[in-house]
């Protein structure tokens, strides 16, 4: 029994002998990756001259961690080396993301414009759609001349990303879409308006309204990714959209059995919950809009 553990024992202490140059080796390879990260000066200049102070502290980190590491390696210590340099490859990565080389953030505007136009074309529809609620001289003017502008600023940015010019670009996609919400907003805000003279029967004027709850509906996403409400806020706009999809379900209900007055009722309170959405989003609501309960302020 001696004999065998003593064997036992001779042959790990073989085998750990045998792993160590391999570590070793193993460990000296990542800290020469490592060094070339370091090497590539274009991006470590590209980071110094960014006054990107966290990407600076990062890069400078992962300096200190791989010089740790290369004492760790000289002292016999590949298992420390080598958590050192695995911990300068992250820093230093972390540092690469936050300073991103022009081809890269060429891409990821290219990608940008791309979703951004998309949505203002999107919107500039719904807007069109509703060209008819602008029921005076005053108003239809007003939408005459907002969608001028937003059309200028649409062809702008189409034009600036045919001759790669993302960053321009994606700005002034950025004016126009914020421009068709707030106009977009106003107008179905103004709907409210003049309804007993504008609609034949209770069953129109709830096709009306349902639209007009639609077109709300498709701004809350839009509000929620470009202007990013802080986390209570969105949680509170959650809420409130989950209230109208309730409402929205319940005036559907009503329709079904011709209680168009119970339907409508239904419906405009969804809409005052999507436009209080708005609201928390940071979005100019209609003044149409009821003052919130006092207990909902709570």
């Amino acid at each position: 029994m001696k004999r065998f553990l003593a064997v036992s024992v001779l042959c790990t202490a073989s085998a750990f002998a045998q792993s160590v140059p391999e570590a070793r080796l193993t460990v000296q390879q990542k800290a020469e990756f490592v060094r070339k990260l370091f090497d590539d000066t274009a991006t470590t200049e590209r980071i110094k001259a960014s006054r990107d102070t966290q990407a600076v502290e990062l890069l400078d980190g992962a300096r200190e961690h791989y010089e740790h590491a290369l004492s760790l390696l000289r002292a016999g210590d590949p298992i420390g080396a080598e958590r050192m340099l695995d911990y300068a490859i992250g820093s230093a990565s972390k540092a690469r993301q936050r300073v991103p080389d022009a081809s890269r953030r060429a891409i990821a505007e290219r990608f940008e414009f791309a979703r951004l136009i998309g949505g203002v074309e999107s919107l500039r529809a719904s807007y069109l759609r509703h060209r008819p609620k602008a029921t005076t001289l005053e108003k239809e003017s007003a939408f005459e001349a907002e969608l001028e502008r937003v059309d200028a600023l649409i062809d702008d940015a189409k034009t600036l990303a045919a001759a790669e010019q993302f960053g321009p670009a994606i700005r002034s996609a950025q004016h126009a879409e914020r421009g068709l919400i707030g106009g977009l907003s106003r107008l179905l805000g103004s709907a409210t308006i003049l309804y007993a003279q504008r609609f034949d029967s209770p069953a129109e004027e709830f096709v009306f309204e349902l639209d007009r709850n639609r077109s709300y509906a498709e701004l809350i996403p839009i509000a929620l990714t470009e202007l990013r409400p802080p986390a209570s806020a969105a949680r509170a706009i959650e809420a409130h959209v989950a209230r109208n999809v309730s409402l929205r379900e319940q005036a559907h209900a009503h329709a079904e059995k011709r209680d168009h007055n119970a339907a409508m009722r239904a419906l405009r309170a969804g809409t005052e919950q999507l436009q209080r959405a708005l609201a928390l989003a940071g979005v100019v609501v209609p003044t149409d809009m009821p003052p919130e309960p006092a207990a909902a302020k709570r």
